[in-house]
């Protein structure tokens, strides 16, 4: 099992990629660039690398900009990296949307396990 450091936040904006994009690189103190890794398949999407991390800002649904996006930022430590704490994960999202809801808005927010499941087409409702 690899060791990972990560987080999950997400908000709900009106904003284009790159505003959103602009908002998390002065919270952070980040650049981000174009994003061309395979995950995303021609999508647009955001990405930079700090902290050991790589760090990807997308959205979903893809709809035109002006309306309504569910932005995704994500953090992740390459599995290529090992980590010095052990075979566990620690998950910084509470600090993150910290430093958001601080620097940034309050929207941004934590997705729990429903709303992850439904995306993955899981519904455990029915």
């Amino acid at each position: 099992m690899n060791t990972q450091v990560n987080f999950q936040i997400r908000i709900n904006d009106t904003a284009n990629i790159e505003e959103i994009g602009l908002r998390v690189s002065k919270a952070l103190n980040c650049t981000f660039t174009p994003s061309e890794a395979n995950e995303f398949e021609g999508d647009e999407a955001l990405e930079t690398k700090i902290l050991g991390m790589w760090i990807t800002l997308n959205y979903y649904p893809d709809l035109p900009e002006g309306q309504m996006r569910n932005y995704r930022l994500t953090g992740d430590v390459p599995e290529n990296i090992k980590m010095p704490w052990g075979d566990e994960t620690i998950d910084i999202s509470e600090y993150i949307l910290g430093v958001l809801t601080r620097v940034d808005s309050n929207e941004w927010y934590i997705p729990d396990m429903n709303e992850k499941l439904s995306e993955a087409g899981l519904d455990l409702s029915e």
